[in-house]
């Protein structure tokens, strides 16, 4: 793991480099509309990921790792009350809780979802209150992991007649994929990564 940082600082970079670029936006009309917050926290110094395992009860992603975040409903003003919603409805962060850094890319999943993604700073140590329906389990990933080429493993997936090519990071027995890694590693590349 790489020597603690000035977070608050690093922060400030990472909005910087979301607000100072052209983020990818879909089309998204066949699509079910979707936003998910990437929520960042600091860890002792270093730039951590809560991420959410699902449980095997929900209609879509059954027991896959993934952000916080879901369908957009029909009260939801915009794509980041959406997002904000469903982070308070799955783990209990309030929106009050969460400081935005940006929008990130829009992605679709190949579930038919077009999905908004935010970035947020939320508290660490948080008391997390896990919608038990939705979420079996929650945990806080090191942006470090991603960042490391040799934790990453590459494969290529069927689904419904086309093939796909997918990420795949492991940590404390958790398997992160498919979308949320994509996004993760996009982020990393784009941002992380971006020239200061």
């Amino acid at each position: 793991m790489t020597a603690p940082m000035d977070f608050d600082a690093l922060m400030d970079t990472y909005q910087k480099a979301l607000r100072g670029r052209a983020r990818r936006v879909l089309d998204q009309e066949d699509r079910i509309p979707a936003a998910v917050l990437m929520p960042l926290c600091n860890v002792d110094g270093h730039v951590h990921i809560l991420l959410t395992e699902r449980t095997d009860e929900v209609r879509t992603h059954q027991g896959q790792v993934s952000f916080p975040g879901g369908a957009e409903e029909e009260g939801d003003p915009d794509r980041l009350a959406t997002a904000l919603r469903e982070t308070h409805e799955e783990v209990g962060i309030v929106p009050d809780q969460v400081r935005l850094l940006g929008q990130f890319d829009d992605n679709y999943s190949v579930m038919g979802f077009h999905v908004s993604v935010f970035v947020g700073v939320v508290p660490y140590p948080g008391k997390l209150r896990l919608n038990s329906s939705e979420i079996r389990d929650a945990f806080y990933a090191p942006i470090d992991l991603f960042t490391d080429d040799d934790n990453e493993e590459e494969d290529t997936m069927e689904y419904q007649g086309k093939e796909y090519t997918i990420y795949r990071y492991r940590y404390h027995g958790h398997d992160i994929w498919g979308m949320t890694a994509r996004i993760i590693r996009d982020f990393v590349q784009k941002i992380v990564h971006a020239p200061q």
